[in-house]
């Protein structure tokens, strides 16, 4: 199969990732201190899967124990530099973190008000608190504090069903903002401290939000990729767009930074690697 052809960036496909048994389901790009990435996979059969991106080399992969397979991942970055990821998998399942630098188990992150979570991102605050955000069966968003294994803070956004996508923005300065994707075209920002929805963003006609994600560290960037292919990027200070890009309409985006795009397409990872900067 060629790789698709993307102008201004070059696709590939991460070494050792296709399987007959196995599909990838979603995807994280974590920063590390000395300016490197690591690529995070995680895969229908259990496995997270990681590679360095730049350059483009397999570094292993963990064998996570969610018998149903990896449904939700995160990733951040712990004051000491350490490479988080967290990872849930199918009811019942309890969300896991792992240091991805190891490649061992941290520790269960254990919830004090139900069995299940679906893990939507996770950031390192200004205080040093690595945060994941999550929700429940209910509709409600919960902060965790990792370490503490403890909420933090329960967000009800009123919104009529959780979000399937969701970033967590966290400005050097301090404050704490949700971006939320959802199927009627939009992307919303929520206000942590208040509940208050504080933004909204639109996409296009027919171009419902498939992934939110925070490309960059700064606390104030949010991309957005739809079912039909386009990646948009807003400033939430300015609230201005500051990208647009289009990705192959067979290419399903799941995330990616500042350099790179992962893509799912028929259940391997593609990934589109900008060739300016």
């Amino acid at each position: 199969m060629q790789p698709p052809t993307t102008p201004g960036r070059q696709a590939w496909t991460p070494p050792g990732s296709s399987s007959p048994h196995a599909a990838i389901t979603c995807a994280r790009v974590v920063a590390l201190p000395d300016g490197g990435r690591i690529l995070a996979g995680g895969y229908s059969d259990g496995s997270l899967r990681l590679w360095d991106p730049d350059q483009r080399q397999p570094l292993g992969w963990i064998d996570t124990g969610h018998g149903t397979g990896i449904d939700c991942l995160a990733t951040a970055l712990t004051p000491d530099g350490v490479p988080i990821a967290v990872t849930g998998g199918g009811w019942g399942s309890t969300a896991r973190a792992w240091d991805l630098a190891a490649q061992t188990p941290v520790d269960d992150l254990l919830a004090d008000s139900s069995d299940w979570l679906v893990v939507l991102d996770a950031a390192t605050l200004p205080d040093g608190t690595v945060a994941v955000l999550a929700h429940d069966r209910e509709t409600a968003l919960g902060v965790w504090d990792l370490a503490g294994r403890s909420l933090v803070v329960r967000l009800d956004t009123a919104m009529p069903s959780p979000p399937e996508t969701a970033a967590l923005l966290a400005p050097a300065r301090g404050g704490l903002t949700i971006a939320t994707g959802h199927d009627d075209e939009r992307v919303r920002l929520w206000d942590v401290g208040t509940g208050e929805r504080v933004g909204e963003y639109a996409t296009a006609p027919g171009e419902e939000v498939y992934a939110v994600y925070a490309p960059g560290s700064d606390g104030h960037t949010v991309s957005a990729a739809s079912r039909g292919g386009t990646v948009r990027t807003w400033d939430t200070r300015s609230r201005t767009t500051t990208d647009v890009s289009r990705v192959p309409g067979h290419l399903t985006v799941l995330a990616g930074d500042s350099r790179h795009l992962v893509c799912a397409r028929a259940g391997d990872p593609v990934v589109l690697t900008r060739t300016e900067e």
